[in-house]
């Protein structure tokens, strides 16, 4: 069983479409059906990274068509091991606060309307607001948008299959906030794709959508996680999240140089 909360909680929600294979050395995670998704196919390793060139040459291996690559270990501390070599060879390196609490605090928002996803027109708004909110610079814009079609779609299956919504905050009939929350068979519910529109933060409408959608959402831990220095953190444990962990992780594609 992976250790790692973080971890564990990202395997099993893409473990609804894609293959997870043990390996002696390490895991394989692979999305056949979304074969760009950087951390939908990546290797992970039980230890913090050794040697570069052994790594790619496991990921060329197990991905041998793939334009990225991607590593993850299974370190709670998320000590970073040799990472010098993947910062030369121009690696993005996350490092990452994952945070968990078992009731979120709530502070509702007037005229505000949390609920979940549900019509055609509801889903154009998610994908038109995540779209807006990808402010990274690392992805062209053409690719990220198809990359985020297909992740819907994904979203979009596993809330039919009964595993969990994605919900909005709505002002009126705009969509100004959303996230995902799914469950998995661990009693863990995890948020993905938090984003709030640029006009609507820093008014608590992410705290209390956060909150809500957990109110919701049956189980005995609730999971979230953030680049570990970022202005979320503090959304986040403002909501009664506790930083219980830290998560690395590494990535390569050519637009990285």
């Amino acid at each position: 069983m992976i250790r790692c909360l973080g971890y564990r909680s990202d395997v099993a929600l893409l473990a609804f479409h894609a293959e997870i294979l043990e390996k002696p050395r390490y895991t394989v995670i692979r999305s056949p059906g979304e074969p760009g998704h950087y951390w939908g196919n990546f290797l992970l390793y039980p230890a913090p990274p050794g040697d570069l060139a052994t790594w790619e040459a496991d990921f060329k291996a197990e991905f041998p068509a793939s334009r990225h690559r991607a590593f993850g270990w299974d370190d709670p501390t998320g000590a970073l091991g040799n990472i010098a070599p993947f910062q030369d060879a121009r690696y993005d390196v996350v490092e990452l606060a994952v945070m968990a609490t078992h009731t979120p605090a709530e502070v509702p928002v007037p005229d505000v309307l949390v609920r979940p996803i549900a019509s055609d027109e509801d889903w154009e708004q998610v994908f038109q607001l995540q779209v807006l909110c990808e402010d990274s610079g690392h992805h062209p814009k053409e690719a990220y948008t198809h990359f985020k079609r297909k992740q819907l779609a994904r979203y979009r299956a596993m809330d039919a299959a009964g595993l969990g919504h994605w919900w909005g905050a709505f002002v009126g009939p705009t969509l100004v906030a959303d996230l995902c929350l799914f469950a998995n068979p661990h009693g863990e519910a995890r948020y993905q794709s938090v984003e709030t529109h640029p006009a609507y933060r820093r008014r608590g409408i992410c705290r209390y959508l956060v909150a809500e959608a957990a109110r919701r959402t049956p189980a005995d831990t609730y999971v979230v996680i953030a680049l570990a220095h970022e202005p979320a953190v503090q959304v986040y444990a403002s909501a009664g999240f506790d930083i219980v962990e830290n998560q690395a992780g590494a990535a390569w594609w050519p637009e990285l140089g």
